[in-house]
């Protein structure tokens, strides 16, 4: 995220690849490629993407009324940490996630 907003200059890729009959072996692989890739570049990987996961659990709280919800991920030196939003921001957001 840091690369994004303020190495505007740096360029981005989306790693494209099948996902539904990837063995262990060819996972770790794409992942070892992707790691490879970051030193240079943003990558865009499929399965660091949450959304619908996210928005599912944010319709879930706000039925229980909650207005929050706390969304889990791992910084690139593997630290993980959170953050927050509203479970409203993310139900005005969930028609362009479905498909």
């Amino acid at each position: 995220m840091y690369n994004i907003m303020f190495e505007p200059n740096i360029k981005r890729t989306y790693l494209s690849y099948p996902i539904s009959a990837g063995d262990s072996k060819a996972m770790k692989e794409v992942r070892d490629f992707r790691d490879a890739l970051r030193k240079s570049l943003v990558v865009f990987d499929p399965l660091a993407v949450k959304d619908i996961e996210w928005l599912t659990a944010a319709l879930a709280l706000k039925k229980q009324r909650k207005k929050k919800i706390e969304i889990p991920f791992t910084h690139d030196d593997g630290q993980e940490d959170k953050s927050s939003f509203n479970t409203k921001d993310l139900e005005n957001v969930g028609d362009y996630l479905k498909d």
